[in-house]
């Protein structure tokens, strides 16, 4: 098995090396474009627009690096969502799979899993983690009859 990820992790690294290579090339490519487009272009002081010099309301927009980090903020709470998502039907599939009949049966399914990486996302999303009815103490209850009924 340890063949399998490794054969996976290079994959991975060769992945990411061919999209570093791909966004270094297209960061080439708008450099040249803007160096093409400002030679053929007037000095912005000579342009004039229809409602003065400034853009109306220009000084309240967010600057490109506070757009570009904020949607990188967001893609990243958005992904820790996705994972917390897809352990939590990993989980909830987990009596299905070969080799956990005993763990099913016992309730303790939910116990294995590794906790989220980003707690903002914790608190609202994921599956209930208790797979038993709770009024009859059978599997997967955390009372086992010993609470007041």
């Amino acid at each position: 098995m340890p063949e399998i990820r490794n054969v996976g992790q290079e994959v991975q690294a060769e992945i990411l090396k061919t999209a570093r290579k791909g966004q270094e090339a297209f960061v080439g490519a708008i450099k040249t474009w803007t160096g093409t487009v400002r030679s053929i272009t007037p000095p912005l002081k000579e342009l004039r627009l229809p409602f003065g010099d400034r853009l109306p309301f220009a000084d309240r927009l967010p600057k490109p690096e506070e757009v570009a980090g904020n949607a990188y903020e967001f893609a990243q709470r958005l992904l820790a969502s996705q994972r917390k998502f897809a352990e939590g039907v990993l989980h909830a599939a987990a009596p299905l799979l070969p080799g956990n009949s005993d763990t099913a049966r016992n309730g303790d399914t939910a116990k294995n899993s590794a906790p989220a990486k980003n707690s903002d996302t914790a608190k609202d999303s994921g599956p209930a983690k208790n797979s038993g009815s709770p009024k009859n103490g059978g599997p997967g209850s955390k009372n086992n009859g010993s609470a007041a009924k």
